[in-house]
């Protein structure tokens, strides 16, 4: 009886493996228009312009190109997702609406730029919306109006030693690090002197000690970063 119970696992197993392989050969090999994608691959059908190609037309509405810069046009499908429309243009694409999305849009969007944010979650944010925004800048204006008189430039100069020792194999990364440093700076001042975003009146030594001079938190402390910060800059870039 045991082993009669095993068979006829083994059988439904192997059932149902083939029906999957049928349905997914029909669902992403036979609907779509073109050449298959390689195992393991999505593709972008359609994204590749017609007359133009990779070295220099502009495929039009009607699907006939003309001279100039690439650019495509129209309605385009990820393979397994709904049709992206590709009929905007605009100077900066930013794909996701996260801290790093929205710190990315605020420079160019102050500069008057046109502006595209992508995000694939039902919320501003992204994956950041749920996080518990635990920031480190220094030299901050807002840290400097809470008494601590130390610049940037000061910071870095105290602690680019430090925040560089065990990378020298990466000649690049005393560079990264450096600019890391004053965007965090540069992005809390814009944040809230061009964007409107909140964060609380900094730590003192007594509340944290160590750290004090460093962190930075949302309006209403740990996780609030979304009323406070995400949706204050995303208001502003709308």
């Amino acid at each position: 009886m045991k082993e009669q119970w095993k068979r006829n696992a083994v059988v439904a197993t192997v059932l149902l493996f083939v029906c999957a392989a049928v349905y997914l050969n029909w669902r992403y090999a036979g609907n779509v228009t073109g050449d298959a994608a390689p195992a393991g691959t999505q593709t972008l059908a359609g994204s590749q312009a017609s007359g133009g190609g990779q070295d220099g037309g502009t495929e039009t509405e009607d699907g006939k190109a003309d001279g100039g810069s690439t650019k495509v046009l129209g309605d385009a499908a990820l393979v397994g997702y709904e049709p992206v429309n590709f009929r905007e243009e605009v100077d900066v694409l930013i794909i996701g609406s996260g801290y790093a999305g929205l710190a990315a849009a605020m420079a160019p969007a102050l500069a008057g730029k046109s502006i595209a944010i992508i995000e694939n979650q039902g919320q501003i944010g992204g994956d950041s919306a749920p996080s518990c925004c635990f920031m480190f800048a220094n030299g901050t204006e807002l840290q400097q109006a809470a008494g601590n008189p130390v610049t940037i430039d000061e910071y870095w100069e105290a602690s680019a030693e430090r925040l560089s020792a065990g990378w020298d194999e990466y000649p690049w990364f005393g560079d990264w690090v450096k600019g890391k440093t004053y965007a965090n700076t540069r992005f809390v001042d814009s944040a809230i002197n061009d964007f409107g975003a909140k964060f609380q009146e900094p730590c003192t030594e007594a509340e944290l000690p160590r750290l004090f001079g460093s962190v930075i938190l949302p309006g209403d402390g740990i996780g609030s970063g979304g009323p406070n910060i995400l949706q204050p800059i995303a208001a502003k870039l709308g």
